[in-house]
């Protein structure tokens, strides 16, 4: 008994053993609180480090400089790492357009600074004496990027006795450039980014009323815009600005802000030519610091710095994101960090936290890190970037969805034959010489009904445009909440666009029956009304508000009672007449795809060694009325291997872009005198594609995709030049 009351103590006192030695050797190895495990984790030196950025060879790269200035180069490939000594200057690094990796810094090992420019591994290609400048330097301050050209513009901060600039170089037009704002101080660390559209941003933290905030100023069409103060002035600290800009052109930007109770991240995007509103994206009581973002299957992934008693935790959340729902803990250390340097290349991701004692490397896949967190990182419902091409669908006609307004009701009787749906189609007719109008109006029909019966609908006719006027009878039935309608619509929505159709909603208009004069039915009216037109902001749906329209009619015209026919629920000639004109008023702004288009592939033998590249030609579609009403043209391509692959876009362009007139000069054949153009320099030699466009409007809804055009092959080059027939008769 002694004997085995002393094993069974001894056993008990190894495991505890064992567990508390566990639980220390987890927290200084920083085990990932996730199984299996997420990440691949390296100890490097301390130091500061610069951006983590992959070569095409898939080794990611990093910069080291420690404070006697001496400089590292860190290679990381499959989860080891080495480093290399460089040398004295504080180096940053950047990936120019072709996807190769260059190393800038500002030396002052000769009389006057100098700018060097060169490319891993290689030696110097840009060595510029700064010998305007009497100003004192801030060498780590240095950032740059690449534009279309592929030709590197820098910016870095200087002082001039006691005011601060940013200076910048140009090397395309060899010039140099300054901004000069109030805001500035020794903070003021410039961030540059250039668009697809070859505008040169750049970002900075200043300070104008007490406390630092984000700043930005971007050179378009030969000046500086004013600059424009990003955070929105508040009594409280801003910084940590990162950004990055996505496929369709948006810009996206997050940063660190207090919030008058602790430091929360915040963000903004740009897109249509204007910032959004500020958004709040984390919203708690903790410091959430040093956000940096990654471009995830086209959506941004956020990571950042979370400090909470006496550990350091790195979070991630897409964004947007779905409320309610915490953030993921992706990794924690009990030693401090205080920023966040990634990269992402081919399905890899390596990060690097920085600290004041040690840096820490993780490195892991998107597979691994999206199945690892399925459960926590919180995606947003799919936007989808790849549009639904269904070449039966017929362009010219259109659905009209609804109840009983929408079959044609006047005076307590059936009249489809002067309802809305025929005035419509001979407006459609007159304009645009042919158009069909199908009625699938279902009178005494709910949102409940309707939403089941749409798929048979849009199946049956194979229309490309969906009229969807629902709710009016949702009011009647107090079991049909006002929630459960606006769900309803939403999926007609959803349906309507999974099948390819392009869907304008309106709210519904007035009544003046009986149930108009009691309160509960008219503010049911109203709540649904709002959140119709919430459902169209939300899900970018084109929109026409029907009960404004006939309640505000006017006076002198009868007043909207005269809207109504005698049952005072149904319009009157007069009401489907103003419905129709309103519709046909929407359709005129409908996004109508390009036409024509043709797909070249075409031989460069402009330059020393060939290259090849598709040309997209097409011209706009003869239906679009004002063309100030639209901004963009979205280009989408897929390799011709299996038709369900999805079409992916590869471009936005501006719909006023000068890229057309300037394809000649790098070598490839303008043939912008057949129509707009476009030219996809990012395609394989052996592979064939098929291409769709689209047309963007100003409120950033996207029309219906254009049939898919697959490549023909020209070869052009000096001595000769070989167009398609119908191009040498247009020629002749």
């Amino acid at each position: 008994l002694r004997y085995l009351s002393m094993r069974w103590l001894k056993n008990v006192f190894l495991g505890l053993l064992i567990l508390s030695v566990t639980q220390v050797q987890g927290l200084f190895t920083q085990i990932s609180p996730f199984k299996p495990k997420l990440f691949h984790i390296k100890n490097i030196p301390s130091g500061r480090l610069s951006r983590i950025i992959y070569l095409p060879t898939g080794q990611a790269v990093y910069l080291r400089s420690q404070l006697s200035q001496e400089t590292y180069l860190g290679i990381v490939e499959n989860s080891h790492f080495s480093e290399h000594w460089l040398g004295s200057t504080d180096f940053n690094l950047q990936k120019d357009r072709q996807g190769d990796v260059w190393l800038a810094g500002i030396t002052n090992e000769t009389s006057f600074p100098q700018l060097i420019l060169e490319k891993i591994e290689q030696s110097p290609s840009l060595r510029l004496s700064l010998t305007h400048s009497t100003q004192q330097i801030y060498p780590s301050s240095l950032d740059f990027a690449f534009d279309l050209a592929n030709q590197a513009v820098f910016v870095w901060l200087e002082k001039s006795s006691a005011q601060f600039l940013l200076q910048g170089y140009q090397t395309a037009t060899a010039t140099f450039w300054k901004i000069n704002h109030p805001s500035l101080n020794s903070a003021s660390f410039p961030r540059i980014l250039i668009d697809q559209s070859n505008r040169i941003w750049v970002f900075w933290v200043g300070n104008l009323q007490g406390n630092d905030d984000i700043f930005v100023t971007c050179f378009d069409n030969g000046h500086w815009t004013p600059v424009k103060c990003l955070s929105e002035p508040n009594p409280y600290p801003d910084l940590f600005p990162q950004i990055k800009e996505g496929p369709d052109g948006q810009i996206w930007l997050v940063w660190s802000g207090y919030d008058g109770h602790d430091y929360e991240i915040f963000g903004r995007r740009f897109q249509a030519g204007k910032w959004s509103n500020t958004q709040k994206i984390t919203d708690n009581s903790t410091a959430d610091s040093a956000p940096f973002l990654l471009l995830i299957r086209n959506k941004p992934l956020i990571f950042w710095l979370q400090a909470k008693d006496t550990f350091s935790f790195l979070r991630a959340s897409f964004w947007p994101k779905q409320s309610k729902i915490n953030p993921v803990i992706l990794f924690q250390s009990i030693h401090p960090f205080h920023k966040i340097q990634a990269a992402l290349q081919d399905g890899q991701i390596s990060l690097v936290l920085q600290g004041f004692k040690k840096n820490t490397l993780l490195t892991t896949t998107v597979e691994r890190l999206l199945s690892v967190a399925e459960h926590h990182l919180q995606e947003s419902p799919e936007q989808k970037t790849s549009p639904v091409v269904k070449p039966e669908l017929d362009d010219n006609s259109f659905i009209g969805f609804g109840n009983s307004i929408t079959y044609g009701y006047i005076d307590y009787h059936e009249a489809p034959e002067i309802g809305y749906i025929p005035r419509l189609e001979a407006m459609l007719i007159q304009q645009y010489g042919e158009g069909h109008v199908i009625n699938e109006g279902w009178p005494g029909e709910t949102t409940v009904n309707g939403v089941t019966r749409i798929e048979e609908v849009l199946d049956k006719h194979q229309a490309q445009y969906l009229l969807l006027m629902e709710g009016t009878n949702d009011i009647i039935f107090q079991e049909i909440s006002t929630d459960t309608s606006e769900f309803n619509l939403k999926e007609m929505v959803r349906k309507s666009r999974e099948y390819g159709v392009y869907v304008i909603i309106t709210t519904i208009i007035p009544r003046n029956d009986w149930r108009w004069k009691r309160n509960y039915y008219r503010e049911r009216i109203c709540a649904l009304n709002d959140r119709i037109r919430n459902l169209s902001v939300q899900e970018k749906v084109p929109f026409i508000d029907f009960f404004n329209i006939f309640y505000n009619y006017p006076e002198e015209d009868g007043g909207w009672t005269t809207l109504l026919s005698t049952d005072k629920v149904h319009p009157s000639e007069k009401g489907y007449q103003l419905m129709a004109e309103s519709w046909f008023g929407e359709i005129k702004l409908i996004p109508f795809p390009p036409q024509e288009i043709q797909v070249y592939r075409i031989r460069d033998g402009f330059v020393p060694v060939p290259h090849t590249a598709n040309v997209i030609i097409w011209q706009l579609n003869k239906k679009l009325d004002d063309l100030s009403n639209f901004l963009y043209i979205n280009i989408y391509r897929r390799e011709k291997v299996n038709s369900n692959y999805h079409f992916e876009l590869i471009h936005r362009l501006p719909l006023d872009s000068m890229e057309i007139s300037k394809t000649g000069l790098i070598g490839f054949p303008s043939l912008n005198n057949f129509g707009p153009q476009f030219v996809d320099r990012t395609i394989s030699n052996q592979k064939k594609y098929e291409y769709v466009l689209s047309l963007i409007r100003k409120d950033e809804i996207e029309g219906p995709p254009s049939s898919i055009s697959q490549e023909h092959v020209v070869i052009i080059n000096s001595k000769k030049k070989k167009f398609p027939p119908h191009y040498l008769r247009k020629i002749k």
